[in-house]
């Protein structure tokens, strides 16, 4: 899990870095909506993240027993719309094919009994899936496979019993397959050029048996920034002199401001435009904030509360245009782990999964997404270099428009909001639900009309602070 890794990178400058930008002097923010001005699509691709909905824990410590909470109706609920396999053991390599040595095309050499209820519970959400290939970070598993082309006829029996129903299989045509997982830091004991030769061998075998699927690497995650510099350019490089089918370029990213993520997402962008690979997609296949950094290692705080929750909001505003497909680390809960959607609690004597603030960032935005167009948005003072975000959105109908406020740090308590080019001529109807400290996107104004586009919208509101404005003609 490269959260811990990039987390001992950035322990070294943690005495200069905080977790929020320093405090702006304004104190009010005056945002501008364009009804009239549709600059694109909302990226629902942002609505991704590692793990679940299946979450796993020990039950019994001794006995090493494991159970599972079912976290599906809180994805569906979100609108998840893409689950990236990270390093869990049921879909690891040496799980589904325990034994190298065998024969691939023996099914009977195969364990995919945990994996298939794994992933049957992403199928069931509506979700997608990017199959992350490869082995979890654990000793003596993180070696270069011995023989390159015999692990390519492995995955792609992999691909068949999920894609075509081979050895009592699903037909689940899952798109997305990832090569390795941070082959440029801690996930690879080999070279660069290793690893370039490991997804040569394997793109060309899925390739030959599919064309139609996407395959993608190198799922860039070294502790060292410098380091992924250096890897991409070479993986780039060595695919564009070899001619290699690239059809998702994957890197991940944890930062301390949501501006940390726009130089890597645009720099990767650049070298994969140059190289000729212009139809390549970006997929940031884990991504998160760093805002424990000053509290590891353990104990830690809470690292979903809301101050993380806003600071998620801000991200994705900041990655919405640059970047394909995004996966949140992680979706599920994980045991005694700080980062994450949810975590795990006693209820009526037994666990379950209980949301985090982060949790109902991803609603938040899940509501904001649920209209097709993006609208034109303009802020005073400049939000892109603060610590607040601004997101519009309209459906297709033109009768709903729906705006996102983040504030993940500065010192705004007031906005103001200005509607321009409404396209309906009755008055307007406004909700507005608030999620802060106290409150998980509760409503604190409902049912009432507004003189718009004459009067703003004025709120006094808590930092830090997601807040979901709803717009819509008067009796919708």
């Amino acid at each position: 899990m490269s959260r811990y890794w990039c987390l001992l990178a950035v322990l070294s400058v943690a005495a200069s870095v905080t977790a929020a930008p320093a405090a702006a002097t304004d104190t009010s923010l005056s945002i501008t909506v364009d009804a009239g001005k549709v600059i694109g699509s909302i990226n629902k691709g942002l609505l991704g993240v590692n793990h679940g909905p299946l979450a796993f824990y020990n039950e019994n410590t001794v006995l090493a027993e494991r159970k599972a909470v079912d976290l599906s109706a809180y994805y569906k609920t979100i609108g998840i719309r893409s689950v990236r396999l990270d390093e869990f053991a049921s879909i690891d390599i040496q799980q589904l094919f325990p034994d190298f040595s065998a024969d691939p095309q023996d099914p009977a050499k195969y364990a995919f009994a945990d994996a298939d209820k794994y992933l049957k519970a992403i199928c069931d959400v509506g979700a997608e899936i990017v199959f992350r290939l490869g082995y979890s970070e654990k000793p003596k598993r993180v070696d270069p496979p011995s023989d390159f082309n015999k692990w390519a006829e492995v995955m792609v029996q992999v691909i068949k019993h999920y894609n075509a129903g081979w050895a009592d299989g699903y037909t689940w045509n899952i798109k997305h397959w990832e090569v390795w997982n941070e082959p440029s830091g801690l996930g690879w004991t080999g070279t660069p050029l290793e690893y370039c030769a490991l997804y040569e061998a394997t793109v060309k075998k899925i390739k030959e048996y599919d064309p139609s699927l996407q395959v993608g690497g190198p799922a860039l995650g070294a502790p060292d920034p410098q380091k992924d510099i250096e890897f991409a350019e070479l993986f780039i490089k060595y695919c564009a002199e070899r001619q290699l089918p690239l059809d998702f370029f994957s890197w991940h990213c944890y930062g301390t401001r949501p501006q940390n993520f726009i130089e890597p997402a645009e720099r990767h962008r650049k070298n994969l435009d140059a190289a000729g690979y212009t139809q390549t997609k970006s997929f940031l296949t884990e991504w998160g904030w760093l805002s424990g950094v000053a509290y590891y290692p353990p104990p830690v705080i809470d690292m979903a509360g809301i101050q993380d929750a806003a600071a998620d909001i801000a991200i994705m505003a900041s990655l919405h245009n640059r970047v394909d497909l995004a996966h949140f680390y992680v979706g599920g809960a994980m045991d005694r782990y700080p980062w994450g959607l949810f975590d795990f609690v006693q209820s009526n004597l037994q666990v379950v999964g209980k949301p985090r603030k982060s949790y109902y960032a991803f609603k938040a935005f899940g509501l904001l997404a649920a209209n097709t167009l993006r609208l034109d948005c303009a802020a005073t003072p400049d939000v892109d270099s603060g610590g607040c975000a601004v997101m519009a959105s309209m459906n297709e109908e033109k009768t709903n428009i729906t705006i996102i406020l983040a504030n993940y740090g500065t010192s705004t308590k007031h906005y103001t909001v200005a509607l321009a080019n409404i396209p309906w001529i009755t008055p307007t109807s406004i909700q507005i639900r608030a999620l802060d400290r106290t409150r998980d996107l509760e409503m604190v104004r409902e049912a009432e009309e507004l003189d718009l586009p004459h009067t703003p919208i004025e709120l006094d509101v808590e930092i830090p602070s997601v807040y979901l404005i709803r717009l819509a003609p008067w009796g919708l």
